[in-house]
């Protein structure tokens, strides 16, 4: 090296993009959103705010960038400023939800594995995670990890599945499946008639002993009482949920009959 001639500087090794913090931190800042302002969307500088962080301040952004990770924010691209608000997914597990049932343990795995590193550690192990040694070992020679942040990285993904309740006979491939499989005892009901949405919101009857599984089917079913049930596609866009309301306004009278008044 000729004198004066400066030494290149050594190349910085960046990990893939994970998520800052944990599942259960980022759904208890989404539920502070919810609260705050519901479903309009807001900008960072004022999220920050309600999360008692510094507005322009790195945590902000990394919190943000986690959120969006996780599938419970997006970014408003035709704003002037930047501006997020939360989606149909972090709405559906931060507003009274219930924690036990089966469609919010299917939306809490889709979360978690939301993230494609997360997803990728997942079906890689099927869902049986070795040692933290290997995963390490795995992520810095095959994935290119920065090693000083690795174990960081580590110890997020494995809170986020215990706190999403994962095991390895609940989940299948979402890139295979398009979501998740949430494996569960079948509800045994009378054998009686009930009312079935089908793709392309057919009304029919139908005469099933226990509810689709909603991953498998594609369906989700929707518990009229403990004999009934409907169920509809799964997932649904925004303007198919639409759809769907108008279309059973439309249907009230054939769904609902009048009851008879005595003469």
């Amino acid at each position: 090296m000729t004198t004066g001639q400066k030494e290149p500087k050594a190349k910085r090794i960046r990990s893939p993009a994970y998520p800052a913090i944990d599942l259960e931190e980022a759904l208890q800042k989404a539920k502070i959103l919810w609260e705050k302002a519901n479903r309009h969307p807001i900008s960072i500088d004022v999220a920050a705010r309600y999360w008692e962080l510094a507005p322009q301040g790195s945590q902000a952004l990394v919190t943000v960038a986690a959120l969006r990770k996780f599938g419970l924010v997006e970014e408003l691209e035709e704003s002037t400023e930047r501006e997020i608000k939360l989606t149909d997914l972090a709405i559906s597990l931060v507003y009274n939800p219930d924690e036990r049932s089966p469609e919010y343990r299917a939306l809490l795995g889709q979360a978690a594995l939301s993230p494609s590193i997360h997803d990728e550690l997942w079906q890689k192990y099927e869902g049986n995670l070795p040692d933290d040694k290997l995963i390490e070992r795995f992520l810095v020679i095959e994935r290119k990890f920065n090693e000083k942040y690795v174990s960081q990285f580590i110890n997020e993904f494995r809170r986020t599945i215990e706190f999403a309740k994962l095991r390895n006979s609940d989940i299948v491939s979402q890139k295979e499946t398009g979501g998740l499989k949430v494996n569960q005892a079948p509800v045994r009901t009378e054998s009686k008639a009930t009312l079935k949405f089908v793709p392309g919101y057919t009304l029919t009857g139908s005469r099933e002993a226990s509810p689709p599984n909603s991953a498998s089917s594609g369906e989700v079913p929707i518990f009229l009482d403990e004999n009934k049930y409907a169920t509809v596609p799964f997932p649904l866009t925004e303007d198919d949920y639409q759809l769907l309301l108008d279309q059973l306004k439309l249907l009230k009278k054939r769904l609902v009959p009048k009851p008879k008044t005595s003469v």
